[in-house]
């Protein structure tokens, strides 16, 4: 059992953008946080009214072919972080990374790294799975 997506569920921030995009399910280029420039930019989810037991988050790139996130790091509010590496760069299949499920009240991913001739990175989408309550 793979969970449910808790990233609809979260208040989404980021160094720039609009980030609101990244949580609503759909890759296509439309609905997608586009950071202002590349490295180092983050997005970040929060639960603020109650934790969530996470172990499992799905990266999407932009749905465009030129830019993309070759290295990010993510984050959890417990204090510990994980590398990331090459997003899918098809705008369609998300780049999955599981872990040790963690009780966390935010995550955020930072952008350590994009293709040469990247002008704006982002993600198309991010999901987050939780375990059942």
């Amino acid at each position: 059992d793979e969970g449910k997506n808790v990233a609809p569920e979260a208040a989404a921030t980021a160094s720039s953008g609009d980030p609101a995009g990244a949580t609503k399910g759909c890759v296509d280029g439309l609905h997608e946080w586009t950071a202002k420039g590349a490295t180092g930019e983050w997005i970040r989810l929060d639960w603020a009214q109650a934790a969530r037991t996470v172990h499992k988050v799905v990266l999407y790139d932009r749905a465009n072919s030129k830019d993309q996130v070759v290295s990010g790091t993510l984050s959890f509010s417990d204090g510990s972080s994980m590398p990331v590496g090459r997003l899918q760069n098809d705008g369609q299949a998300g780049t999955v990374v599981t872990f040790p499920a963690k009780n966390i009240q935010w995550l955020r991913f930072t952008i350590d790294a994009v293709r040469a001739g990247t002008g704006n990175a982002g993600l198309g989408e991010m999901e987050v799975y939780a375990t059942a309550d």
